[in-house]
């Protein structure tokens, strides 16, 4: 069954899912990171930006289909941009509620404290738990 973790009031939702992204990799999983064009840019440069021994490799999931194949963190605008293949965690930037949820063993939604995306989160887990899941939350900002 899939896990689902909101962490919700992030003051910065890029900088918490790179720290999310580098705690997943060291523990071995791969991830599908899914945002928009802005943010998937954004991620990717932080990224390429962190010191060379806390180094994540990853790509876009517009890269070439071996490199994406074969990366542990894959930067995608949907889910359904990213060829068929399974990861174990995927981390939502994104409004919107990836389709295929639960074929992730952890999903973890970055939810910053605008209302806009406060509102659009409470959707999600109501989504989530008609689905049969008990989302769990962790307060960022306290």
């Amino acid at each position: 069954m899939t896990e689902v973790a909101f962490h919700v009031n992030v003051p910065d939702p890029m900088g918490h899912a790179c720290r999310l992204v580098r705690k997943g990799y060291l523990l071995g999983m791969t991830m599908l990171v899914v945002g928009d064009a802005r943010q998937t840019a954004l991620l990717n440069k932080q990224l390429w930006a962190l010191r060379s021994v806390d180094f994540v490799p990853h790509c876009l999931s517009d890269d070439a289909s071996a490199v994406v194949e074969r990366s542990a963190v894959v930067l995608a605008a949907t889910t359904a941009s990213v060829p068929v293949r399974a990861f174990d965690a995927l981390v939502n930037l994104a409004p919107e509620m990836p389709a295929s949820f639960a074929s992730f063993a952890k999903v973890f939604e970055v939810v910053s404290f605008t209302d806009a995306e406060l509102a659009a989160a409470r959707q999600r887990w109501r989504t989530y738990q008609r689905a049969g899941l008990e989302p769990k939350q962790h307060d960022i900002q306290g």
